[in-house]
């Protein structure tokens, strides 16, 4: 089982929210939760790490790595 923070539940709702039904995000800092960049980072890295989201590096975006 795993086990979520209030900020990664918060986060990971946030990118369902707003994808474009692609099942795509790339980073943002979601000033809709108030929180500042680093915190943002510091969630979606957490997310990263847990297996939540995974960077796609085979996108075609060479400015942005897509989740």
């Amino acid at each position: 089982m795993i086990t979520f923070t209030d900020k990664e539940r918060q986060l990971a709702q946030y990118l369902i929210d707003v994808t474009d039904g692609s099942n795509s995000v790339i980073f943002e800092n979601p000033k809709k939760l108030g929180w500042d960049v680093e915190t943002a980072k510091g969630v979606f890295a957490s997310l990263v790490k847990k297996d939540i989201i995974f960077p796609d590096h085979d996108n075609g975006i060479n400015t942005h790595v897509v989740h």
